[in-house]
């Protein structure tokens, strides 16, 4: 009762019959009635945004693996131009982003992570040397 599902939340189902009478299939024997499958939904949620998108959640019981992407690869020229563009501009505007990716032949979404991904590695390379040139005076005024 607090749960309600489905079309009809406080109907009961009763287990599939040949004729009104019947209690359950025998086997062998064949209904020509067709038969109804009723997935549980949530009447506030449409079914495909039930499982928060990943597959692996999904009740339905998908096997993973339908949304997997490939990572991306740059050749040597499209990693010099956009180095080159990082240099120019760490941070370039939706605009800037559509001319890379229209020049390099990439989606703008491509553009957007590898600037995103390049930016952490220059916070993560500047903090590294930081905290070693920190340790480094620390030796050298001990000694």
């Amino acid at each position: 009762p607090a749960q309600k599902w489905g079309r009809n939340p406080g109907r009961r189902t009763r287990p599939l019959s040949l004729n009104p009478g019947e209690s359950r299939l025998t086997p062998g024997t064949r209904t020509t009635a067709p038969v109804r499958i009723e997935i549980p939904t949530s009447p506030r949620m449409p079914l495909h945004k039930q499982s928060g998108g990943f597959p692996s959640r999904s009740p339905i019981g998908f096997s993973g693996g339908e949304r997997t992407i490939k990572r991306s690869t740059f050749s040597p020229e499209q990693l010099s131009v956009l180095e080159e563009a990082f240099i120019t501009n760490p941070l370039p505007n939706l605009a800037a982003r559509h001319l890379l990716a229209e020049e390099l032949g990439l989606t703008p979404r491509t553009i957007q992570v590898w600037f995103q991904n390049r930016r952490q590695k220059v916070k993560k390379l500047s903090s590294a040397a930081g905290a070693a040139s920190t340790s480094n005076d620390t030796l050298s005024s001990a000694g």
